[in-house]
């Protein structure tokens, strides 16, 4: 079971760091294609807009523009009306064949459109415009609405440069070209179609300030509503970060993406891939884990099946020595030729029983002669005991005969006492140290002290004796 565990464990784990390894590799890579796809549609966006805004900026420097504004201006000369009209239509023939204009318009200073290449536009009060109000600042690119210019669902793009004096800067009007943005479009199908033969779900978009799809060849964002909220229009718009990534897009799918932002952070360009398709090869690799897993778990259990019948049979065998061993036949040897553990078990079994028999043996030899030793001690022993004995008994008379001994002079020093308290004189006997050892009671009353305050002192101490001759003491 251990063995199992451990091999499914060690499986799992390589597995899952070959997954997560194979995991950060394909996002890296995709990362990379990525930003690879969405620079390269910068570059190439960047690069007609400046065609466009150079365009329309040669158009504003026109001398005869300036001219005939500033004198439709003061005058409202209808000749100037009509040679700037004259000349907004030769220059539109003059550049259909190499870009994409759509149209010209020129307006004065109050935003009254006074040359177009378009009737329709002529007389126009458009000074509420965007065009008109931005333009008149600077140089200013708009993204109008769909389907504006006749009804047509094509991106385009409306480019206003203020029209001014050079030397004064005396603001005249605002000259606007608006371009079919169509080349865009191509650039973004262009790219998709590169990366279609790796992976299907790559879709590269455009999305403005409004939050609206500009260009896309995405067929369900075309059926999107009509804003993208998703993060990376979100990080564009109010901080101007780009992101690459994943995130939920605007279909509530997890994807990996990458933004750049562009136009005065005014566009959002997205090139996205579907998570699932990114991450299908992993999926396979974690139903080939599982496969391997599978296949680990069966055939353990086989090689433990065959294993264990094997164990059993040495098992069945060390049981039976046991047995055998245990009634005391140390002689029994287990017969087991493995070379895995519990051959090394029996080896080791048989030996411990060879050396226990040895032992036993020996411990038989060392007993017998403990028991000549023991019985020769027990006997000198008991030499002891009968010596011991004797003495006692010597040492018992010698010490009752003592204490007759003892009695006797209690005896005698208690008739001496008493024939000295019968004494009428004063008499007491004093040792070789000069204490006193005796004294009777006619002592102690002709001196006053007790016979207790006499006893163990040198009589000299207590006691003073007067010279019958001299009287002196």
């Amino acid at each position: 079971v251990s063995f199992t565990l451990i091999n499914i464990v060690a499986t799992s784990m390589v597995g899952a760091l070959v997954i997560s390894s194979a995991k950060i590799i394909i996002i890296q890579e995709i990362k990379k294609k990525l930003l690879i796809s969405i620079e390269n549609v910068e570059n190439i966006a960047n690069i007609h807009l400046d065609s466009l805004r150079s365009l329309t900026v040669n158009f504003s420097s026109d001398i005869f523009i300036k001219d005939s504004l500033k004198e439709i201006n003061n005058t409202g000369s209808a000749s100037a009306v009509n040679g700037l009209n004259e000349l907004i239509k030769n220059k539109k023939s003059l550049e259909d064949a190499a870009m994409p204009l759509i149209s010209t318009f020129v307006m004065n200073r109050n935003g009254v459109v006074v040359a177009s290449n378009g009737q329709e536009e002529m007389g126009k009060n458009e000074q509420d415009s965007a065009y008109f109000l931005e333009g008149k600042k600077e140089l200013t690119i708009i993204n109008p609405e769909k389907n504006k210019y006749s009804g047509s669902n094509d991106f385009f793009l409306e480019i206003a440069v203020p029209i001014v004096d050079k030397n004064t800067r005396e603001f005249f009007g605002v000259i606007v070209n608006i371009f079919n943005a169509e080349m865009f479009a191509n650039i973004i199908e262009d790219i998709n179609i590169k990366n279609t033969d790796e992976l299907k779900t790559l879709s590269v978009y455009l999305v403005d300030k409004q939050k609206n799809v500009l260009l896309n060849r995405n067929k369900e964002l075309d059926r999107a509503a009509n804003t993208i909220n998703t993060l990376p229009v979100e990080q564009c718009l109010n901080s101007g970060k780009k992101i690459i990534g994943t995130y939920i897009n605007h279909f509530d799918k997890e994807v990996i993406g990458a933004s750049i932002c562009f136009l005065g952070n005014e566009w959002t360009l997205i090139g996205e891939f579907d998570a699932d398709e990114v991450f299908a090869p992993m999926k396979n690799m974690n139903r080939a884990l599982v496969i391997i897993l599978i296949f680990i778990i069966v055939f353990t259990i086989f090689i433990m099946y065959i294993v264990s019948g094997i164990l059993l049979k040495s098992i069945e065998k060390l049981r039976e020595a046991l047995g055998i061993i245990s009634k005391g036949n140390l002689d029994y040897r287990i017969d087991i030729k493995t070379k895995d553990e519990l051959g090394g078990v029996a080896n080791v079994f048989n030996e411990v029983m060879a050396n226990l028999k040895k032992n036993k043996l020996e411990l038989e030899e060392k007993s017998s002669e403990l028991e000549v030793i023991v019985e020769k001690k027990t006997k000198e022993l008991k030499n002891r005991i009968s010596q011991i004995d004797t003495v006692s008994k010597t040492i018992l008379l010698m010490t009752e005969d003592t204490e007759n001994q003892r009695q006797k002079i209690i005896t005698e020093k208690d008739k001496i006492a008493a024939i000295l308290q019968s004494i009428a004189d004063g008499v007491f006997v004093v040792d070789k140290d000069l204490k006193v050892i005796v004294v009777n009671e006619v002592v102690a009353k002709m001196t006053g002290y007790k016979t207790e305050e006499i006893l163990g002192i040198k009589y000299f101490e207590k006691l003073k004796f007067i010279s019958e001759d001299t009287e002196k003491i």
